[in-house]
């Protein structure tokens, strides 16, 4: 199949002139999860993972991805068709560098303008050279694609203020007070997620991510959306209409900026904004970096509270899920699908489920070694007694989202798995426990999670911790806790951020070890200047995974006091037999 679809490429590279085509991974707004119609990675390769990129010349078609997706890749792709490049993702601008190797002087390589930013095509610009022309269009996978998903028509609807915590008019507000100290005349948002909090409205149009397909443009008086108002429910229509925004077909975006007046100054995000839409706007331009990130990081109050409720859902939903596979096991085998599927089942029955943050992750002993491994109905293994089982989950509520992992021994496990872990637990503890300066950031934390592997000469290849949004994108920026010095992980820690601390250890072929947790950034109550994490994720950590000689007094008090949390929180909403289980789950360290 993968052939075909080459094949029909390729045909099509020789009918535009084009010596190599790039699938940049993404959407025309720049998202990390795309809906289906913007699947093209997907569609020609097979590789369901959420980071790649695809380079197809005339005689070679190139999968590129990260070292999260070595063994998962592997095992998707047509390795005879598609060759597989795992990048060192420390390099700046790294699978640019890999395209020059793909291409020669006096090629056309194009990539579709939609699907890459003005700041990803400068940059293509720059390391390409002169020699090299980059064309935008026409979109050569859309053609090849006989049947492409349609656009999405999910309903869009209102979040109320009780829940949002602020206004959109207060939001609205705060975004023109940007407009009018930047001199601007107007803001184009292209980021789904941006949009949508902006204006407290969410949808379905992408997977997990509770957003919908649209742009917005805001001026100081009015502001236009771009999305197919049948769509969108009574209630949100009239509250964009009381605060003065109007409803353009989302197709109508192109037209509209053709036609803004020369003399206005438009502001737009060179990260977030494509080169088409970019190149459609013919007034003056400003790109600034929309302030909206760093706004929606920074949980207020009302979202801080509902968010740890949530939690408390979140993990009356995991003892169920847990203690029916302790049952189960006792029995018969489950597969890993079906323990997904389960975990889902015991999620939806709490108030305000939506659905899940992310493809459930639960790979049994060396499945668990796959990073972001997904079990599938026709794909997976059988959960057995004698191993370790990694469980990597979350859940979109209508007030907060979720995201943990838990490792958990199934019978009796080897000594190097459980030294392994008990080295993940410590870096989680270290940094769950620090207190900090104002002004500290992700990649200066980091160390305190790998610390204690890399003294046994171990270490993980992803990022530590990544944003986590309010009902909205498991995954957001601005901030993340990485080795890898970036824009994000040089964004301060600030108060009202909600991050992931998720250390790990992969042993191919043997096991996989992470521990994850969310984590709530607070002033310090005792120290001026100086903030901590509160830790929100509410779910015992596996004892029997522990060697205890290798943690301290005070790694214990630590672990002693956040199972005493778990337990006061949760206890009390079981029933039995799942409580005297759960209770036990809780226990203290010796």
């Amino acid at each position: 199949m993968t052939s075909e679809k080459l094949k029909s490429v390729r045909n099509l590279m020789k009918d535009h002139q084009v010596d190599a085509v790039i699938i940049t991974g993404t959407d025309p707004h720049q998202s990390e999860y795309l809906a289906p119609l913007w699947q093209d990675r997907l569609w020609l390769t097979g590789f369901t993972g959420s980071s790649g990129s695809v380079i197809i010349t005339p005689g070679e078609a190139v999968l590129v991805t990260d070292s999260r997706y070595t063994l998962q890749a592997g095992k998707e792709i047509n390795q005879e068709e598609i060759k597989l490049i795992i990048q060192d993702n420390k390099i700046a601008n790294g699978f640019i560098q890999i395209v020059k190797e793909y291409v020669s002087e006096g090629s056309t390589v194009l990539i579709d303008g939609f699907d890459l930013s003005i700041a990803q095509y400068r940059n293509y610009e720059k390391a390409l050279g002169k020699n090299i022309t980059i064309k935008t269009s026409p979109d050569i996978i859309g053609l090849a694609w006989a049947d492409r998903p349609a656009y999405p028509t999910s309903r869009v609807y209102n979040l109320p203020d009780e829940i949002a915590g602020k206004s959109i008019a207060s939001k609205l507000s705060d975004l023109r007070s940007f407009i009018q100290d930047n001199h601007l005349d107007a803001y184009l948002l292209c980021a789904l997620d941006e949009i949508a909090w902006l204006l407290n409205m969410r949808g379905a149009d992408v997977e997990f991510n509770p957003v919908f397909v649209a742009y917005l443009l805001v001026d100081k008086d009015g502001a236009q959306l771009f999305c197919n108002i049948s769509r969108i429910e009574e209630t949100s229509l009239t509250a964009l209409e009381e605060n003065g925004i109007h409803i353009q077909a989302y197709e109508n975006i192109i037209p509209h900026l053709n036609w803004l007046a020369t003399e206005q100054r438009l502001g737009l995000d060179a990260a977030t904004t494509s080169t088409s839409i970019y190149q459609a706007i013919n007034c003056r331009k400003s790109e600034l970096d929309s302030p909206i990130p760093l706004w929606k990081s920074k949980k207020n109050l009302t979202e801080i509270v509902l968010t740890r409720n949530t939690m408390v859902k979140d993990g009356i939903a995991l003892a169920k899920a847990f203690y029916w596979l302790h049952e189960t096991l006792k029995t018969r085998s489950s597969s890993e699908y079906e323990f997904a599927q389960v975990l889902t089942r015991y999620r939806s029955e709490q108030a305000g489920f939506v659905g899940e943050s992310f493809p459930p992750i639960v790979g049994f002993n060396g499945n668990g070694a796959i990073v972001h491994y997904r079990p599938t109905e026709n794909n997976h293994a059988s959960i057995l007694s004698n191993g370790v089982l990694l469980v990597d989950s979350g859940g979109q509520y209508t007030e907060g989202t979720t995201d943990i992992t838990r490792t958990i021994a199934l019978g009796a496990v080897s000594k190097e798995a459980r030294k392994a872990f008990t080295l993940v637990l410590k870096g989680v503890i270290a940094l769950s426990r620090i207190i900090f300066p104002a002004g500290i950031n992700g990649a200066q934390l980091d160390v305190l999670a790998r610390q204690f592997l890399w003294e046994n000469g171990l270490n993980y290849g992803h990022g530590t911790g990544h944003g986590v949004g309010f009902f909205l994108n498991v995954h957001e920026g601005p901030q993340s806790i990485s080795p890898v010095i970036n824009p994000r992980s040089k964004t301060p820690m600030e108060v009202g951020m909600i991050t992931s601390n998720e250390p790990g250890y992969y042993l191919p072929d043997q096991f996989g070890i992470r521990v994850e947790n969310l984590l709530l950034c607070q002033d310090h109550k005792d120290y001026e200047g100086f903030r901590h994490f509160e830790t929100l994720t509410l779910y015992p950590i596996d004892i029997p995974m522990i060697d205890e000689s290798l943690m301290d007094k005070k790694e214990k008090a630590w672990f002693n006091n956040y199972h005493h949390k778990v337990k006061s929180l949760i206890l009390p909403h079981l029933e039995e037999p799942v409580k005297t289980w759960f209770e036990l789950k809780c226990r203290p360290l010796n």
